[in-house]
């Protein structure tokens, strides 16, 4: 069994690193395209069953709260810092706690933007997904690697995309004007 599990660990590593990324990709768009947004109670981590939650099994509010308390405080204390915290913390699931909370954050102070506004594909390749999301002078855009995707890949601006944004994850402005490089984590 040790020989086996010693070649295999390093297998279920890099499924899992892949799976991380394309749970994310996942949430950001469950939260973001048009619709409800739904996260089965308890999902709000990672979850390595392999069917759909079960919620009869228990869920450890202490673990997320905790969790998110320790974010939370990041963010107040070195907003540039959060994302190396998240990112540290992988495997405990902090990146996607951190990503629901941005964008239910996002979309408390933007109501409209999703109840009323204009959904926009953008693009839809093997290795991305993008959308807008637009109401009047507000723009939402998402950009979410797809299971075939690259490590690195190079997105080539559309007309619809092209200007200053702002990072809602960073705080940082970027111009967007013919093309951006996309890096997965």
């Amino acid at each position: 069994v040790g020989g086996f599990l010693t070649s295999f660990l390093p297998f279920v590593n890099t499924i899992l690193r892949e799976a991380f990324v394309f749970s994310l990709s996942q949430t950001l768009i469950k939260l973001t395209a048009p619709g409800i947004p739904d996260i089965y109670q308890g999902a709000e981590l990672w979850d390595l069953s392999l069917v759909d939650p079960d919620n009869r099994l228990p869920v450890n509010f202490k673990k997320r709260i905790n969790l998110l308390k320790e974010i939370i405080s990041k963010e107040e204390e070195n907003p540039d810092a959060v994302l190396d915290f998240v990112n540290a913390r992988q495997a405990s699931g902090a990146q996607k706690i951190f990503l629901i909370r941005r964008i239910l954050h996002f979309r408390k102070q933007f109501p409209d933007l999703f109840s009323k506004g204009q959904y926009l594909p953008i693009i839809s390749s093997e290795n991305l997904i993008g959308y807008l999301r637009r109401l009047e002078n507000r723009r939402l855009f998402i950009l979410a690697p797809l299971p075939a995707a690259q490590p690195k890949m190079h997105f080539r601006a559309v007309s619809g995309v092209r200007g200053r944004w702002k990072n809602i994850f960073t705080g940082r402005q970027t111009a967007l004007d013919d093309s951006i490089d996309v890096q997965l984590m």
